[in-house]
């Protein structure tokens, strides 16, 4: 009947308190402790961290001394910092900032920059990858170069005779403003077009605009600007097609009109692909048929666009009509009276 409370005593030992008392107060001493040497090694602690690619700013460029600087804004460093733990651990790329200082410098050459690094507080600098860095100073000029179209790998369809000259639009050339030594090198200003078969006029938009020198070479630099750096290319394509010339008269409904022959009565038109396809035949300016003569040269009505010629190549404006005759078309008016 006493046997259950006996043991129960003798699991509280000999001081009266229970092993399942005591355990969980010894994981909350544990638990503290950890979290107090955890504390103290976070506050503490000194470490060292290596952060790569941090941009040199260039400060106090005088950019209204017609200077632009053609080397250095592109250099990174590589800085050491140390820092207590808690703190060093929470630094980025973004919270070192690394400088040149460019006060003074008023004209063309290449100068050496002292790099200076600041930190946020608390964090210091042990070493960087470069304690200067050279900047090499031009004079800045702009030039106005003209645009080159490059379509040359093409081949024309059997409908097309050739193409005319490209235009760009809204202009021809292009303004480039940077270090002179860069601007003169650009010999023109390239846009490259891949066309495989060309059958009509080409119009293109946004077409990239690249600065390249003499030998063909891109001009590349982060120092040159362009006032734009797109362009619409235009070029026509050309057509030529034999048509028939069509006479026109005044009032030739009441009219017999008649004639030897007239030359030339097929021409050659030539113009742009969407020129020629619009043209069935060519026709003439209005003969007055009251005014006419034997032998009438009658002006071509030539539609805006278009160039005519004859068989040989010669350029035609007008035709000769030979044998020229009217007669008043038999009315009842004018039909004569037959006696009976």
């Amino acid at each position: 009947m006493f046997s259950n409370k006996n043991n129960a005593d003798e699991r509280r030992g000999k001081s009266g308190v229970s092993l399942k008392d005591i355990f969980p107060k010894v994981l909350s001493i544990v638990a503290a402790l950890t979290l107090w040497f955890y504390v103290v090694d976070m506050r503490t602690t000194i470490e060292e961290k290596v952060i790569s690619g941090i941009p040199v700013v260039i400060q106090n460029f005088d950019a209204e001394a017609n200077l632009d600087v053609i080397s250095g804004k592109e250099h990174t460093v590589e800085v050491t910092v140390s820092g207590i733990k808690n703190e060093i651990e929470k630094i980025t790329q973004n919270d070192i900032v690394v400088t040149a200082d460019m006060n003074g410098i008023n004209a063309a050459g290449n100068y050496k920059l002292d790099l200076n690094v600041t930190t946020p507080s608390g964090i210091s600098v042990i070493k960087k990858s470069s304690t200067e860095i050279t900047v090499t100073v031009d004079k800045t000029t702009s030039r106005s170069i003209p645009i080159k179209v490059d379509c040359s790998d093409y081949v024309l369809d059997s409908s097309v005779s050739d193409i005319g000259t490209p235009t760009c639009l809204p202009t021809d050339y292009i303004q480039v403003t940077g270090p002179q030594k860069i601007v003169d090198s650009i010999d023109r200003m390239l846009v490259k077009l891949n066309i495989d078969v060309i059958k009509e006029s080409i119009n293109y938009k946004n077409c990239t605009v690249v600065p390249v020198d003499k030998n063909g070479n891109v001009v590349q630099s982060p120092y040159i600007k362009l006032n734009q750096a797109t362009v619409d290319v235009h070029i026509p394509v050309y057509k030529e097609a034999e048509v028939e010339v069509i006479p026109v008269y005044s009032d030739e409904l009441n009219y017999i009109i008649s004639y030897s022959d007239f030359s030339p009565k097929i021409v050659t038109i030539r113009g742009t692909v969407e020129a020629v396809n619009s043209v069935d035949e060519i026709y003439t300016e209005t003969i007055d048929v009251e005014k006419a003569k034997p032998v009438i040269n009658a002006s071509l009505n030539i539609p805006s666009g278009i160039t005519v010629t004859d068989k040989s190549g010669n350029p035609v404006h007008s035709v000769r009509i030979n044998g020229f005759e009217v007669r008043p078309l038999m009315t009842v008016e004018n039909k004569p009276e037959i006696d009976e």
